[in-house]
């Protein structure tokens, strides 16, 4: 089932340096979550932060974009950013908001190269240094100040008392998987166990394991996925998630498919 693109007419006016984005190459990638004529995924290890590109694209915006926030390895990032404007501005640098899918295998790969078990490069085919992957993992998925927070491209809807997932910039519309977990937990859930086996649109099974991850989980309508990590826990968020919401510390990060 198809909609109309909520950012159709959103073209792209600026390029973003993607030199130190990380690779993902499709082998790693289960079948499923793969993009047809494409060869890799290409993830930002940061959320989005200001540069000569987004000078270009601050013009679009009815008010100052600005970086308002640092992340555990003391790289500024913009906040206060809505989910509706995280969408738009990644058009415009020609790059998407992650899905739940593009979020995870990202996570299962830092995870996996900081551990040594496989090699990871960046997008210009460099070897990244699994220390490094150890603290991008950390800024995400850490416990601990600062307080970091992130959209991802999921935007639940209630039609007739069922609910949906739509993703891809609200193009792609699909009944949420009857496997997915819908009670909350506080705590929580096993963020290695999620990372390892979500269900096909990304989200942790009826079965998935217990852990510190908080879920608070996809019950509502008219929300967006968003994840944050802070002082006292990490959560995974799709209550607190308002479309036209802003919060200083809430910022997004860019993939691209290639």
């Amino acid at each position: 089932m198809k909609v109309m693109a909520l950012e159709s007419s959103v073209k792209q006016v600026a390029e973003l340096d993607r030199s130190n984005f990380i690779a993902i190459p499709y082998e790693f990638i289960p079948e499923s979550h793969r993009v047809p004529g494409k060869h890799r995924m290409v993830v930002a290890p940061g959320r989005l932060a200001y540069s000569l590109a987004l000078e270009r694209v601050a013009e679009e915006f009815d008010r100052k974009l600005e970086n308002t926030e640092t992340d555990t390895l003391g790289r500024d990032y913009i906040g206060y950013f809505s989910w509706f404007e995280s969408l738009r501005a990644n058009l415009l640098l020609g790059n998407n908001i992650p899905t739940l899918n593009d979020f995870g295998d990202f996570g299962r790969l830092l995870y996996q190269g900081m551990r040594e078990e496989i090699d990871v490069y960046n997008a210009l085919g460099k070897l990244v240094e699994p220390q490094l992957l150890d603290k991008y993992f950390l800024d995400i998925f850490g416990v601990g100040p600062p307080l970091r927070l992130e959209w991802l491209d999921a935007y639940l809807e209630k039609r007739e008392d069922r609910l949906y997932i739509l993703t891809g910039n609200k193009t792609n519309v699909e009944k949420l998987d009857e496997n997915t977990l819908m009670e909350e937990r506080t705590p929580g859930i096993s963020l290695e166990d999620w990372l390892k086996n979500p269900t096909a649109q990304g989200l942790p099974r009826e079965n998935v394991g217990e852990g510190a991850l908080f879920y608070l989980s996809p019950i509502y309508g008219d929300r967006v996925a968003r994840f944050s990590a802070g002082h006292k826990a990490t959560v995974l968020d799709f209550r607190e998630g308002r479309p036209f919401g802003r919060f200083i510390s809430l910022g997004v990060r860019s993939v691209r498919h290639e």
